[in-house]
């Protein structure tokens, strides 16, 4: 008995033994590179820096090849060519995931050299005139260029939102030429039946659209909204802006439905917290504008407030938000602001940081997007941070999420082995001196460095 005793004792040491030995050899393998000399061929090696790593920096060095991070061997092969970063912060690059800039090619030099300048890689133009998109995407998506997704038009209500302001704005400017009747089953997507819809989408697919866009603009008042703009139809002389609407709240899980078999993500338009829940509850894949960015009519304002039950739905679906709360500063700040809503301009931003508060401590990911083609992707960073709607931090963290919220299907957003090499270099910690960022030092995309010339 006793011998049995000891022999079993003596088997458990064994086994215990083989499986430390066999988690430190895992472990050993999983840390270490064992690549050959000759796979660094070509390679640059940043070291010394404080590089971006889950929310915070930790200095470690970042190693370059062929336009991707790859991990640092455990000896510098002598093919491989290093730089010193030290003092240096190295994080992702940006993006703005709400933008109407890139659309024809007049001014795409000029925004193209703004982007990189700020550090903002990545865009989308969540809705525009077709042909103007096809225009941009030669430019775009180039090693030397801003990355783009585009959405080829809006599906909505007839005479909804968008079409009165590109009807009666858009076509003196950058529209010049169109007709309303020219921009319907283009730009403008107006449903009434599934039939509809189907057929938006089989649109959508010919123009090579990357995701489509819907709009929900107070569906809370579907019937009485779309009747009433449906009556006026074109003759809106007189009429105020704020009469409109977005597509039939029931026809959203459809729609949702056919793009998916289409193979394209759904990204929403709302305006209203109704808004905000018909798209999280049909299953969107993106929500653009996050409800009490400005105040639409006479609605009360609680017409804009979320509850975190919708917030905690909205993150446990993986569904994220633009929130483009600096959309209409220049208006909420002006005179017109109290022509229009009297006593309520000054309860706005209140409303956003409130709103944006509930999104974020439910879990929900914010993206960073302007949708205002006179601002910088960072005017909305800055907002978001004066009003005490986000903390340096968690802006910076929005900011760098926003690439990957455009492009989830690329591995970028992260300084890890085997994503993009896109990267920017700063002088200083931007958690602690967020001015670092009007000072970005190097540009890297796609491994090389960009020069703006």
């Amino acid at each position: 008995m006793i011998n049995q005793v000891k022999n079993t004792d003596n088997k458990r040491q064994a086994w215990v033994f083989s499986l430390f030995v066999t988690s430190a050899l895992a472990v050993f393998a999983a840390c270490s590179n064992t690549s050959a000399p000759e796979d660094y061929e070509g390679a640059v090696e940043y070291t010394g820096a404080m590089v971006w790593t889950d929310g915070t920096f930790v200095q470690r060095d970042l190693v370059v090849h062929n336009g991707q991070f790859k991990a640092p061997p455990r000896k510098k092969p002598p093919q491989m060519t290093s730089v010193d970063m030290t003092g240096k912060f190295i994080t992702p690059p940006f993006g703005d995931a709400h933008t109407h800039k890139i659309e024809g090619v007049a001014r795409l030099e000029s925004f193209n050299r703004q982007y990189i300048e700020e550090g903002v890689f990545y865009v989308q133009n969540p809705a525009g005139l077709p042909r103007l998109m096809t225009d941009s995407r030669p430019f775009t998506d180039r090693p030397e260029t801003i990355d783009a997704k585009y959405s080829m038009g809006a599906i909505t209500t007839p005479f909804g939102h968008p079409e009165r302001g590109y009807v009666e704005f858009m076509t003196r400017y950058a529209y010049k030429g169109e007709t309303r009747e020219s921009m319907r089953g283009t730009a403008i997507h107006a449903v009434k039946t599934e039939d509809d819809v189907k057929r938006a989408i089989e649109i959508l697919v010919e123009d090579k659209a990357d995701f489509v866009k819907i709009i929900l603009e107070g569906s809370e008042d579907y019937e009485t909204q779309s009747a009433i703009i449906e009556e006026i139809g074109p003759n809106t002389e007189g009429v105020s802006p704020f009469v409109t609407s977005g597509m039939n709240p029931d026809l959203v899980p459809t729609t949702v439905r056919y793009a998916g078999e289409a193979g394209l993500a759904v990204k929403a338009h709302v305006a209203t917290a109704y808004d905000f829940k018909v798209a999280v509850e049909a299953g969107v894949d993106q929500i653009l504008h996050m409800p009490g960015t400005v105040p639409k009519g006479d609605k009360p304002l609680d017409t804009y407030i979320l509850d975190a039950d919708i917030a905690q739905a909205a993150a446990e679906a993986d569904i994220a938000v633009v929130a483009t709360a600096a959309v209409r500063l220049e208006f909420v700040r002006s005179e017109m602001c109290d022509q229009f809503f009297k006593d309520d301009c000054d309860k706005i931003f209140p409303i956003q940081k409130q709103n944006m508060r509930t999104l974020l401590d439910n879990g929900v990911s914010i993206l960073i997007g302007t949708d205002n083609y006179f601002a910088r992707a960072r005017s909305e960073v800055d907002h978001v941070r004066e009003i005490e709607a986000m903390s340096d931090a968690e802006a910076l963290t929005a900011w760098i999420a926003t690439g990957p919220g455009i492009f989830p299907e690329r591995k970028i957003g992260a300084l890890q082995p085997g994503y993009e090499a896109d990267f920017l270099v700063l002088d200083a910690n931007p958690l602690t001196d967020f001015t670092t960022l009007d000072r970005i030092e190097t540009r890297v995309k796609g491994g090389e460095t960009l020069v703006l010339e």
